[in-house]
Parts: C-alpha cells; sequence; structure tokens
C-alpha cells in the first residue's frame, strides 16, 4: 500500500472533509464547521492528507 500523505494549507472545497471528521467528535458537536471561514481567512491552518482525502487538521496562531 502506497499512501500519499501531505501537510498543505486548508483550501474552501475541504469544507465537505473538515464536515465529516467534526460529524465524529463531540457526538457531531465540534467547533469546526463554525469556526472554518474565520480560521480559513485567519491563515495558519493546515490540513494532513491521505489520498488526497482530508483526515486531519490543525491551527497554528502566531502569538504577539
Amino acid at each position: 500500500m502506497n499512501e500519499i500523505m501531505e501537510i498543505r494549507k486548508i483550501i474552501e472545497e475541504d469544507f465537505t472533509h473538515i464536515r465529516v471528521i467534526a460529524s465524529k467528535m463531540w457526538e457531531g458537536n465540534d467547533y469546526l464547521p463554525g469556526v472554518f471561514d474565520e480560521w480559513l481567512a485567519d491563515g495558519g491552518f493546515y490540513a494532513l492528507t491521505v489520498d488526497d482525502t482530508v483526515v486531519g487538521v490543525t491551527k497554528i496562531t502566531l502569538l504577539p
């Protein structure tokens, strides 16, 4: 099995994958869909993909 793993910036089209991930966390009450647009605009929002499917995310914020 040759899975292709990549870390890349989140793009708007990733929202569908984010919604699926969030539906499986905290009984479907995860906050990710609610902050998606804000984090996307802010930057520092990254995805781990396996074969072009988002399987994880992280948000990096530089603090003053």
